[in-house]
């Protein structure tokens, strides 16, 4: 679940929210109703979009420049990984995230790492 927040968001917490407490104490709440529900696998808040660094190789060589490389309406704030049976499930996960209420989640399944990153190059 990729989380991404609208304009100046620090964060998975919205600081223009009236009680910036009660935001975070929901996002701990999920997570450890997350891990008793036995889908918890990871996940992180990134630091800001303005400490990105981009990177693409162009005519070989590595070009660099600072701040995110894709460019949206919204700032990529963190993610959640987790096991979900389906999309329906992944989608009732991501419906109890406060992001969900000021931003938006991209629900996006992981590609089989057998299948994709083992075995012999083509």
């Amino acid at each position: 679940l990729l989380l991404a927040g609208d304009g100046p968001v620090d964060g998975l917490v919205d600081r223009t929210a009236t009680d910036t407490q009660a935001v975070v104490a929901r996002y701990q709440a999920l997570r450890r109703d997350l891990e008793n529900e036995g889908v918890w696998c990871g996940g992180e808040v990134l630091q800001p979009a303005t400490s990105a660094t981009g990177l693409r190789i162009r005519d070989g060589r590595v070009v660099l420049h600072d701040g995110p490389t894709v460019t949206t309406t919204h700032q990529l704030v963190g993610y959640y990984l987790v096991d979900c049976d389906d999309l329906d499930h992944a989608i009732s996960l991501s419906a109890r995230i406060p992001v969900a209420e000021y931003g938006a989640i991209e629900i996006r399944p992981v590609r089989e790492h057998e299948a994709v990153m083992q075995g012999p190059a083509p």
